[in-house]
């Protein structure tokens, strides 16, 4: 027993030697930027963290043109002291004029590379995505890592609909749907999530607000937890309702031919905070408030889905669920079938308990 326990000790710590060196031999990527260059080219600048024992988040840059992201990553290598490999990949950002054109390639790339993690996450960026991974907005921790934990824990607070690499391109292979991407901002403290930009295939067409998101991520899987402000009919005042757990339920009916789409939402909540003084123990005043956000939320739905089917964009994938309703359908079928599509959208409320702030 003895033995093996030293030789288990050997294992490790020529293994720990072993990951040592290699480290010391390459420069690993955390976050990379995608801009347009002249030419049809493509700018990639990569974000490559410099290890010691303070951790201060010092980082080094390296920046190249090509046509593809492969030439990119193999002509910054040729400029930079040790071979550039993506094995710690957190963050990949596009610029807007970038997405705009067409990502799907640069994506795809990274999705074929063995050492990247599906959950990489991936966003689109107000103005140059270089200037994204150049800036420290916190002293210990670099760019890429600063932003990807942004991206990471609005998702886990389900401020916006789960995304990553995997997410992106599964939405963008399928017949029945279209991808988004978180959109952020940035000054020279921080960064931002600002919307959501929403692609038709893989080029970035449109953006939703944050005044949208909770409508839009609602639609696109539901709530565990969530927080809605909305304007009380009639009135000047507003109502925040928290702790929301809610079901999103879409269901075709009619012809496959020309089918009908019932989308229900089934919602739990508690009132948190109201601008003006009322008194929550009385029902008739929570069913009015329970009415109004109804209201609010079936009128941002219905004008949302409306534009999108204007747009011929399909963020909800709807069409995956028509698929469901008749197998036999053609993506051309479908795309018919979409933009006349009659939708109706119910949304039903439960105000749970009230603890209001007045």
């Amino acid at each position: 027993m003895r033995h093996l326990i030293l030789l288990a000790i050997m294992i490790m710590l020529t293994g720990c030697g072993l990951a040592a060196n290699i480290l010391d031999d390459v420069d690993l990527v955390q976050g990379i930027a995608y801009d347009t260059a002249k030419d049809n080219q493509i700018e990639g600048t990569a974000m490559i963290p410099v290890y010691s024992e303070q951790q201060t988040g010092e980082f080094d840059v390296h920046s190249a043109k090509g046509h593809t992201s492969k030439y990119i990553r193999s002509k910054a290598s040729g400029e930079a002291p040790k071979p550039i490999v993506n094995g710690q990949l957190r963050v990949a950002l596009y610029s807007e004029k970038l997405a705009g054109k067409g990502i799907s390639d640069i994506v795809d790339t990274l999705y074929r590379d063995a050492s990247i993690g599906n959950t990489t996450q991936l966003a689109v960026v107000e103005g140059k995505a270089a200037d994204f991974v150049k800036e420290k907005y916190n002293p210990n921790t670099n760019p890429a890592l600063y932003i990807s934990n942004l991206l990471e824990q609005n998702i886990k607070n389900e401020n916006v609909p789960k995304n990553n690499l995997h997410v992106f391109l599964y939405k963008y292979f399928s017949d029945g749907g279209d991808p988004y991407l978180p959109l952020l901002s940035r000054n020279k403290s921080e960064v931002k999530i600002i919307g959501m930009a929403l692609f038709k295939e893989d080029r970035y067409i449109e953006k939703i607000s944050l005044d949208e998101m909770f409508v839009f991520k609602m639609l696109v899987e539901g709530y565990k937890k969530g927080a809605y402000e909305f304007k009380l009919e009639g009135k000047n005042s507003y109502a925040v309702v928290e702790n929301i757990i809610a079901k999103t339920d879409y269901k075709f009916k009619g012809k496959t031919s020309k089918p009908a789409l019932h989308i229900s939402i089934e919602m739990d909540g508690q009132i948190r905070e109201l601008t003006e003084r009322q008194n929550l123990q009385e029902k008739k005043a929570v069913r009015k408030i329970q009415k109004d956000m109804e209201k609010s939320m079936e009128k941002q739905g219905r004008a949302m889905i409306k534009k999108f089917q204007e747009m011929e964009i399909d963020p909800f994938s709807i069409g995956e669920r028509y698929k469901k309703f008749n197998r036999y359908s053609t993506k051309e079928e479908w795309k018919n079938i979409y933009k006349d599509l009659d939708v109706d959208l119910q949304v039903q409320v439960h105000i749970l308990q009230s603890g209001v702030v007045e």
